[in-house]
């Protein structure tokens, strides 16, 4: 029995009888995201035909930039089931939430519920890296100021590690539990889907309109991935309490409760709205092993940490010198 699974067991007892019900409400999220970049994308378009003052799409743009992490978490929700029974409707959700922003329904949902199979253990392709293996992308795992990858690392965390990922599983380095072919398919889907709104959009709105839109949104979207387990150790077994931290942006909210990470990790196939009772329970019960913190507060700890895995609790930096135990 990992310690996953005894805490689950334990905190089964005290959780409501409607505890993990499917709540396909929650694609509101990606509605309202779809809703705001395109009323971004309207005030950009007046403005480039001399319609509407500029500075309009300059106060356009936090609102819509807020709202870019509800296509990744939607589709991280859907993809353990938490909206959506598996089927065709579920599919086409899933690929309105994922091409967007540059990525395939099937094969994320695969490779992230791989991470979750072996979170912060040595077969998770998503953790930092260890010193000496020579990993491909090294550098781009390296959150420290003085790493010149530091910007492209913060903005474009997930598709350095997804795109990462992806091209292994086409050079059959690694493999996951699906077919190169339906792979490829969802990939030329995708690339159809982003010229054929470069296309739509137009050079001029893309790059003003979408792309400052893309990479200030992605590197919100990055700061909680980054968050979640890079400043924990590594752990041999299933052990989220060890492996995880819970996050929040502000005041204890945090999008579609993304940040209740350590009670995801728990119950994954539950909607994050629901992981509440979970983070009273862990308060109560493990007040000593639940890390919870900002997100701006751990990302502040992490830019503090050296790179790589030592051992299973201790970082080093590229050279072997630094030595920074963690817990």
């Amino acid at each position: 029995m990992t310690p996953d699974t005894a805490i689950r067991q334990m905190l089964r007892e005290h959780l409501p009888k409607d505890f993990g019900k499917r709540d396909p409400r929650r694609l509101g999220w990606l509605l309202l995201a779809l809703l705001f970049v395109s009323a971004h994308l309207l005030v950009v378009r007046a403005a480039l035909k001399g319609d509407a003052y500029g500075w309009w799409m300059i106060a356009t743009l936090p609102a819509a930039v807020t709202t870019w992490p509800y296509f990744l978490f939607v589709l991280h929700e859907l993809g353990h089931g938490a909206l959506l029974p598996r089927g065709p409707v579920r599919f086409l959700a899933s690929a309105f939430a994922a091409y967007p922003i540059l990525l395939q329904p099937t094969f994320w949902s695969v490779v992230h519920n791989h991470h979750h199979k072996y979170v912060n253990q040595e077969e998770d392709h998503d953790r930092r890296r260890i010193a000496g293996r020579g990993e491909v992308g090294e550098r781009l795992y390296e959150y420290e100021l003085d790493n010149p990858w530091i910007i492209f690392s913060l903005v474009c965390a997930i598709h350095a590690v997804y795109y990462g990922q992806l091209w292994a599983f086409l050079t059959e380095k690694i493999s996951f539990n699906v077919t190169r072919g339906r792979v490829l398919i969802e990939l030329a889907g995708g690339l159809l889907f982003a010229v054929g709104l470069a296309w739509f959009l137009g050079w001029r709105m893309l790059i003003v309109g979408w792309l400052p839109y893309a990479l200030v949104g992605s590197t919100l979207q990055s700061l909680y991935l980054i968050s979640n387990h890079l400043t924990r150790p590594m752990v041999a077994h299933a052990d989220s309490l060890n492996a995880g931290v819970s996050v929040e942006l502000l005041h204890g909210w945090s999008h579609m409760d993304f940040g209740r990470h350590v009670e995801h990790h728990l119950f994954p196939y539950v909607p994050g709205n629901q992981l509440k009772s979970v983070t009273i329970l862990l308060r109560r019960i493990y007040p000593d092993r639940f890390r919870e913190g900002t997100l701006i507060g751990i990302v502040q700890q992490l830019l503090k940490l050296p790179g790589y895995y030592l051992t299973y609790d201790v970082l080093t930096d590229r050279t072997g010198t630094k030595r920074v135990r963690i817990d």
